[in-house]
């Protein structure tokens, strides 16, 4: 990478630095075949996230795994067809927990990103046919992880 200095434009006694589209334009293409991972509850190291990755199928290039200090993974893939593999062969585990996996976009801010909603696949054995509907399921779902309450 070869830096230039490019000084900035003074407007009213400050500094602006304007970032044009054609800017970032090349870059915008580099990182579209990209995902950012996230495993609920822990950070594993790169070579396990490694070992995760190319364990979902084959690859045309290995895929480029960077880590972010706010717990992210960014995976960079040969292309979208390849991201595309990998997000749609869910639901993912990795070291017994979840984990979140979503196509990066250029608006994309980690430190905005919060895991407010997590997906969850839950398996409610023998639950009877009639107890199948948006009451009876809001119910369970709302109580999950809270105390009941003394009668």
């Amino acid at each position: 990478m070869n830096l230039n200095y490019i000084p900035p434009v003074i407007v009213d006694g400050e500094k602006i630095v304007e970032i044009l589209p054609e800017d970032i334009v090349q870059d915008d293409e580099k990182w579209a075949p990209s995902l950012v991972v996230y495993v609920v509850g822990t950070t594993p190291s790169i070579g396990a996230m490694e070992r995760f990755i190319m364990g979902q199928g084959n690859f045309s290039t290995k895929p480029i795994i960077l880590y972010h200090i706010d717990g992210y993974f960014v995976v960079r893939f040969a292309n979208e067809e390849e991201r595309d593999m990998v997000l749609c062969s869910g639901p993912h585990y990795l070291l017994r927990r979840p984990v979140i996996m979503k196509p990066w976009v250029p608006e994309f801010n980690f430190k905005e990103e919060i895991l407010t909603i997590i997906p969850l696949w839950v398996k409610l054995p023998n639950l009877p046919l009639n107890c199948w509907n948006s009451v009876v399921l809001s119910k369970i779902g709302s109580s999950v992880g809270k105390p009941t309450p003394n009668a």
